[in-house]
């Protein structure tokens, strides 16, 4: 080990190698000896009071360096892993330089305090309460890697609350503002396409991200069917399509994959290859629209929105979501009409006190005087 004292323009420094990370350190002390040499008598007294106090060897990993075996991992076996990489590299500000021992749920909290309290760098918003938490859930799910390996004995997000989130958000469009927002999808080269996806977004209910994805060779013609390869859940599922996709869906052909067919993607570039964004385009769309606050997932709040109100079973819209559960789907229960009415006035034929619903509209009423 590194223990020395040793004199720089007109300073004394100390250098040492450190116990925990074995990092060889230097740090200017004073100008006086003296206590540069009581500074290092003070760190060799630490080094032996922790070798009875310490941690195992085994187990003094520092933050970073088990990051990147986490992320050499979640590469391998996570579709999030580009989000989580971005995370994990953030989280690395607050924990780089620590031991996975020695990071505590109340240096957790008030990562999270800080989290919450910044501002988006593009909207210059606060950052939500999602996001907040899936920081928490990344590091959570790293130390819970690090306990299964060996790394460490404790995870202290464990003790951690997570923030109260309000992900409710319904926003969806009505009639009309459907209408501006087709017809604002055409007038320049980058709109190409636009309406064709916008279309099928509203008339499926697909992310945006299965609709990029999606390839000549997933469109069923004969049985007016789409299937999806992998969706947000990890699975594939069908979703069927009327007119409107069908004729949405024949606008992207274009020449070349028609002299040269294959399993090309839907919406792509002149040059064949994959559309990754629509995200300009859109947002010239909404503006030259007129329509505010609104997101594309948002289309697909419409297409369920304008389902549960015409009255669609709410078990045939999760199918057509491909909702894991059907908690998921209930944040549109609001919009069934008179669904609970209809169901208490069926007790009145049930229990033979008055006629059923369908007997009394046949009756003819008197007309009053």
């Amino acid at each position: 080990m590194i223990a020395r004292t040793y004199k720089r323009n007109g300073k004394w420094w100390v250098d040492y190698t450190d116990a925990r990370t074995g990092r060889r350190v230097r740090r200017c002390v004073s100008p006086s000896k003296a206590e540069a040499e009581d500074v290092l008598a003070k760190i060799r007294a630490e080094t032996v009071e922790r070798g009875f106090f310490e941690p195992r060897k085994e187990l003094r990993v520092l933050f970073e360096e088990f990051a990147e075996e986490y992320l050499a991992w979640a590469k391998a076996n996570k579709r999030s892993y580009p989000q989580d990489a971005r995370i994990v590299r953030y989280l690395g500000g607050t924990f780089n330089g620590k031991l996975l021992s020695e990071i505590t749920p109340v240096m957790v909290e008030r990562y999270k305090l800080k989290r919450s309290q910044e501002f988006r760098y593009k909207t210059r918003q606060l950052v939500k309460p999602r996001e907040v938490n899936y920081h928490l859930a990344i590091l959570k799910a790293l130390f819970n890697k690090a306990i299964r390996w060996g790394k460490a004995t404790a995870n202290p997000v464990k003790g951690v609350k997570f923030l109260k989130e309000n992900n409710a958000r319904t926003r969806y469009l009505d009639n009309k503002e459907i209408a501006a927002l087709l017809a604002a999808c055409t007038g320049s080269p980058r709109m190409e396409h636009l309406k064709s996806l916008v279309t099928v977004a509203l008339n499926t209910g697909m992310r945006l991200g299965e609709i990029l994805a999606l390839k000549w060779t997933d469109i069923d013609y004969a049985k007016g069917l789409i299937h999806i390869r992998m969706s947000k859940s990890g699975e594939g599922r069908t979703v069927p399509m009327n007119d409107a996709v069908r004729d949405a869906l024949r606008s992207c052909v274009s020449i070349a994959q028609v002299v040269t067919p294959g399993d090309s993607f839907v919406f792509c570039h002149g040059n064949g290859k994959r559309r990754l964004s629509f995200r300009g385009a859109f947002q010239a769309a909404l503006r030259k629209a007129g329509i505010r606050d609104f997101r594309f997932h948002d289309l697909r709040h419409t297409f369920a929105s304008h389902l549960a109100s015409n009255g669609v079973d709410i078990l045939v819209l999760k199918e057509l979501l491909g909702h894991k559960t059907l908690a998921m789907t209930m944040r549109y229960s609001h919009l069934f009409p008179d669904r609970g009415r209809k169901a208490v006035d069926r007790l009145s034929a049930i229990y033979g006190t008055l006629p059923s619903p369908t007997e009394a509209e046949t009756q003819v009423q008197p007309q009053e005087r």
